[in-house]
């Protein structure tokens, strides 16, 4: 019996006056909307990280190793790469969608702040990085290769830099979106915590 109605009382959230059976019947329409913001945040998130792992780790050692000559490679890679960056241009939006909706629809219920903050500025940082390197510098990669495909274009300073710009981006895009993922499966859900006063 008290077991009951404790389980009552965590669901007496967003309208105490309500009856009982009209509480339990909201709170789960909320937990099922949060849960299904979680899921769609990971799983895009997720692409976006685990996608630059595959690529940086898998993908591009087998490309440059079996294919040759280098300027082939290169190019087979940016093509790749430049698909990837297109998908996750994609991905990143709906996550900050996602992350955004949650905090609108939860944001008076949110409890460990700092969690949230956290949570939060890493997912900007992934979509801030994913933007620049989809919209900026995959292109200018890609405009350079096509106006030089000689080996020299590995001797143009604003190429190299850019190469070595993208792989930074890429790996601290994976690193922080990884410390992302591990947050939002840390973060309470909003939808069955007591209002703040």
């Amino acid at each position: 019996m008290s077991k009951n109605k404790s389980q009552k009382d965590n669901l007496l959230i967003f309208n105490p006056d309500a009856e009982p059976r009209a509480i339990t019947k909201t709170n789960r329409i909320y937990s099922k909307i949060e849960s299904l913001l979680d899921i769609t945040s990971l799983l895009t998130l997720s692409i976006v990280v685990f996608g630059i792992l595959i690529l940086g780790a898998i993908v591009a050692p087998t490309v440059f190793s079996e294919i040759s000559p280098r300027a082939v490679a290169s190019e087979l890679m940016t093509n790749i790469f430049g698909k990837y960056y297109k998908l996750s241009f994609f991905l990143v939006i709906v996550t900050v969608i996602s992350e955004l909706l949650r905090l609108l629809l939860f944001k008076e219920k949110i409890i460990k702040l700092k969690t949230t903050i956290f949570r939060l500025i890493a997912i900007f940082f992934v979509f801030l990085s994913t933007v620049y390197t989809s919209e900026f510098i995959y292109p200018s990669i890609d405009k350079m290769r096509i106006e030089n495909k000689t080996p020299t274009l590995w001797n143009n300073n604003d190429f190299v830099y850019l190469h070595k710009l993208s792989e930074f981006l890429g790996k601290s895009t994976f690193s922080i979106g990884i410390f992302a993922i591990y947050i939002i499966f840390l973060t309470p859900k909003a939808s069955f915590q007591k209002k703040r006063d």
